[in-house]
């Protein structure tokens, strides 16, 4: 194969090289198309006008198509220039998606559309890292009876719910939950459905108390939930 390649004149390397470097080009812009509609979304951070940037796509992914089809038939030569040009538009588009996203969705580090971004520290003994899941308000809320042992949560009844991508990373059966009160243990009696902030340091030894909110974080496989509690 090689020594073939080695025989071919140099302007039919070109030639070649033109061709391949189109159909990669082509065949990026496809896989972007068929990853906005089978996959995740694509954004350009314009709200609703997203799709005017999908017709924009699917419309340049055609036309590069057509073309390619069309000087494949008539002149193969030209493959330079449309190579060349889709190549620019396809890295604009790319920049367009991710980090020159429009203020509707600005750039998070996610390629794709992530609905309700939200970012979630992991502190498991050398594992130290930080995830960005699809987790929208109240999607997780988690309510559960438990008691305080006076640095966690002791669970004894109720529905701990944790994102999937977050499981891998919290031990099964959930036994002991650390807690963070909302709005960093500031305190404001303000109910909501019955449930109202609290300070920590309020909290009795042995008693059992009815809990209400999300997970924040997870430190050493426990998860920590930010939380409201059950007015008595």
């Amino acid at each position: 194969m090689i020594s073939y390649y080695l025989t071919i004149p140099k302007t039919k390397k070109m030639e070649l090289f033109w061709i391949i470097s189109n159909l990669i080009i082509l065949g990026f812009l496809i896989l972007i198309c068929f990853l906005g509609i089978f996959y995740q979304k694509i954004s350009f951070g314009l709200g609703l006008a997203d799709l005017l940037g999908y017709i924009v796509l699917f419309g340049i992914t055609l036309t590069h198509l057509t073309l390619t089809i069309y000087f494949w038939q008539n002149s193969i030569s030209q493959y330079k220039y449309l190579a060349i040009s889709f190549l620019i538009i396809a890295v604009f588009l790319s920049l367009q998606a991710t980090i020159w996203r429009g203020n509707e969705y600005s750039w998070n580090g996610s390629i794709f559309y992530l609905p309700c971004p939200t970012k979630i520290i992991i502190k498991n003994q050398k594992e130290k890292k930080e995830l960005l899941i699809t987790m929208c308000s109240m999607q997780y809320n988690s309510s559960f009876t438990a008691t305080w042992n006076g640095k966690e949560m002791e669970n004894i009844k109720g529905e701990i719910k944790i994102p999937d991508p977050l499981k891998e990373y919290v031990n099964y059966p959930i036994k002991n939950i650390l807690i963070q009160s909302y709005l960093n243990h500031t305190f404001e009696d303000k109910s909501s459905n019955g449930y109202s902030n609290f300070k920590k340091e309020t909290l009795s030894v042995d008693k059992e108390y009815i809990l209400l909110g999300e997970v924040i974080k997870i430190v050493d496989s426990k998860p920590m939930f930010k939380v409201k509690i059950k007015k008595s």
